[in-house]
């Protein structure tokens, strides 16, 4: 067995250059990761022991995607909130009145004793100008894993081996990033979100005679997550107050000015969900002659049980910082509010099978074949009541005679138990391959390769149905100037599912109010009536040479391609509101998280790479591995610029009904990538005879990386937070 402990603190760290920039000291950044690991015989080459434990708590303020935010704060905003300097800032600066909401955020602190909203970077008194004003919040990880193998030699022919696999994982965010980074947000408000992970796998090895071999394998894992927001404010202190559901969700709203700075309760930060897996799988090899054969299958099966309370708190966007201190836009041009409401909880289910065979087949001494065929049947999805909603633009061409009082009611189709959200399908995938030593020294060879790879999508697809129209809802209102103490829709007292018609039963708010000229815009993600399940072609070519004993050198020649990838097609896009092919009957022209989305897979990707590489084999105390990519990836489904966030999902800017447009390096591409990692004895510096000072002047090594790669590539975005989202072609 072993102990062991590494430890990283901030003493060498650079300050970040933003923070530096406005004069705030070098975040927090404290890890330590320690364990040990312990094994051997329980009974003499009979039963054998593995167990391991590692630890790691961390205290980080320097990560992007959770603990740094740049917000942009008009230089006008200083430290001085009296009232009056407030008062006069919104009248003098920006001709406004002053709401109380406004003002009684503009004065809160966080219990670390910074302001609700920061001050700007560099105030100047006057100036309405944005500013970036880099925060930093303290976000902390704590992890406890543990790992038990056992072995059981049964017979001479029969081994079982059994491995459990346990950890907890309590996390802190001091920005919470469900859908990736917002550079715009404020620390202070993030969430904890805390996994518990369970793996337990088995296994049955029977050796039956000199050529068959049968491996039988049971594995089964459950990952639990739950979230919840960091809530160091109420809704109702600063005075807002018509949430129906503040008895149950009291923290404060999501309050965003758009492209400046967020504030308040995350929006999508309260949910849980119960991930569990079950797999068996049998193989059986068969070797004759020159064949190695191989043959098997194997059964899986997914249970998701999650609940989300999505929009809750609800959300304020304004479109600049004189709403915000108006607590609404003019009439003319009123703000946004959202509101989220319906069922929240999930259960879906799906099976899947598998059946291969493979023949490695030694054509000569020096050249080997590899062939086989994979046969997969992957299982729809289906929820437990049937709480899903399907949306079939085929029954239901665009604007047709809908309103509120004469409404259609075929425009969505409900879900029954047992029946499947997308069609099961059987998928053949073929695979070949080959390796050829044409050298008498065998220190060269070829390899090459070529096939077809089927894989489920992401689940997300159906977990999206937690927004679906008519189950879910999240409502909009709009809030014109001193509106501010009561921005959203009344969604109390609703039973859903709503009635599944267009328009939707429930009405716009204005100020609080319903609006009596419009309905509340139907949204969601809706599966495509046909969704082809994902596949990748992939094919290599190899030449490996060694030169000498301890050296090697690699270089190929890889690629891929992707086919029915999951992406989003926007049923409802227009050049503007008024030219949206369904924006008659009620339904939503966002173009951005809250629109009238279709999920379908029929995004694609490219990716082609020279991969090359040396190494180094252990001797005179050397080795070492340098290895340099180039590489080119390509797709039409991943520009969202949001580090972390999952692309396959979000709504692309631009066009997102045609694909071709969309087409582009992925947000992942990476041109150039060289990596360099050693180790290295050092000499012995002591040759005496005291032990003591042997161990501790001899047998030193060090060991290094070197990374160095091109930075990803970054899309210019034009957007509005909701309608508009453009990119700039």
């Amino acid at each position: 067995g072993n102990v062991y402990e590494f430890f990283r603190n901030d003493a060498l760290n650079a300050n970040d250059f933003f923070l530096n920039n406005t004069h705030q000291p070098r975040p927090e950044l404290k890890r330590n990761q320690f364990g040990g690991t312990l094994g051997g015989p329980i009974v003499q080459n009979k039963t054998f022991f593995f167990l391991s434990y590692q630890g790691t708590r961390e205290r980080n303020g320097t990560s992007p995607t959770s603990s740094l935010g740049s917000p942009l704060i008009p230089q006008d905003l200083t430290n001085d909130r009296s009232t009056t300097t407030l008062t006069n800032m919104a009248f003098n600066d920006y001709g406004v009145a002053l709401s109380p909401v406004s003002l009684n955020i503009l004065q809160a602190t966080l219990p670390n004793g910074q302001f609700a909203i920061p001050s700007a970077g560099t105030p100047l008194a006057g100036s309405t100008q944005p500013v970036a004003s880099p925060v930093s919040g303290v976000s902390r990880f704590t992890e406890d894993q543990f790992n038990f193998n056992l072995d059981q030699q049964i017979t001479s022919n029969n081994k079982l081996s059994g491995k459990f696999f346990f950890s907890n994982d309590p996390e802190h965010f001091a920005i919470f990033s469900f859908l990736g980074a917002n550079p715009f947000e404020v620390p202070g408000y993030g969430g904890d979100i805390s996994f518990h992970n369970r793996v337990l796998s088995l296994s049955d090895t029977q050796v039956i005679n000199s050529h068959l071999i049968n491996e039988a394998r049971f594995g089964f894992s459950r990952i639990r997550g739950i979230s919840h927001p960091e809530e160091p404010f109420t809704n109702s202190q600063f005075g807002i107050i018509n949430n129906p559901f503040a008895a149950q969700y009291p923290g404060l709203a999501t309050i965003e000015v758009n492209g400046l700075f967020t504030i308040g309760s995350s929006p999508l930060a309260d949910e849980k969900s119960v991930t569990q897996t079950w797999q068996a799988q049998d193989t059986l090899s068969y070797t004759t002659g020159r064949h190695s054969l191989r043959m098997g299958g194997e059964f899986r099966r997914y249970d998701i049980d999650f609940y989300f309370h999505a929009f809750s708190r609800g959300e304020i966007v304004f479109n600049n910082f004189a709403d915000f201190l108006a607590g609404g836009g003019p009439l003319t041009a009123p703000d946004v509010s959202l509101l989220g409401a319906g069922v929240p909880d999930r259960g879906f289910r799906a099976s899947d099978g598998g059946w291969f065979v493979q023949d490695d087949i030694r054509a000569t001494s020096h050249l080997t074949i590899n062939a086989g065929l994979r046969i997969d049947h992957f299982g729809g999805y289906s929820e437990l009541h049937g709480r899903f909603s399907e949306f079939n633009p085929a029954t239901f061409p665009p604007n047709p005679a809908c309103t509120a009082v004469a409404p259609c009611a075929n425009a969505i189709t409900l879900g029954k138990p047992g029946q499947q959200l997308n069609p099961s399908k059987f998928d053949v995938s073929p695979r070949v391959g080959f390796s050829w030593s044409p050298a008498a020294k065998n220190n060269l060879v070829v390899r090459g390769g070529f096939g077809m790879y089927y894989d489920r999508f992401s689940s997300r697809f159906a977990n999206l149905q937690v927004f679906n129209y008519p189950y879910d809802t999240v409502a909009v209102g709009l809030v014109s100037a001193g509106a501010f103490a009561v921005p959203f829709p009344n969604l109390g007292g609703l039973t859903f599912p709503l009635a599944p018609q267009a328009p939707s039963t429930i009405p716009f708010y204005f100020d609080g109010g319903p609006f009596p000229l419009a309905q509340n815009p139907i949204n969601g993600f809706y599966p495509a009536p046909h969704m082809p399940m994902p596949y990748t072609l992939a094919y290599n070519f190899d030449v490996q040479w060694s030169p000498a004993n301890t050296w090697l050198v690699d270089i190929g020649y890889v690629g891929n391609r992707g086919d029915h990838l999951l992406d989003i097609y926007n049923l409802n896009q227009g050049t503007q509101a008024s030219t949206a092919p369904y924006s008659v009957d009620g339904f939503s022209t966002n173009k951005e998280l809250f629109g009238f989305n279709q999920v379908q897979t029929e995004a694609t990707s490219e990716y082609n790479a020279l991969q090359a590489s040396l190494t180094k084999r252990f001797g005179h105390g050397l080795q070492f591995l340098a290895s340099y990519t180039y590489s080119h990836s390509i797709d039409n489904a991943s520009a969202n610029n949001n580090v972390g966030a999952e692309s396959e999902i979000a709504p692309l800017p631009g066009n997102q009904q045609d694909l071709n447009t969309q087409v582009g390096s992925s947000d992942f591409d990476r041109t150039h990538r060289f990596v360099f990692s050693g180790v290295y004895d050092l000499p012995k510096f002591y040759r005496g005879e005291s032990h003591f000072a042997k161990a501790m002047a001899n047998n030193w090594e060090t060991a290094g990386i070197v990374t160095l790669q091109t930075g990803l590539p970054y899309s210019v975005v034009c957007s509005d937070g909701s309608s508009y989202n453009n990119r700039a072609d």
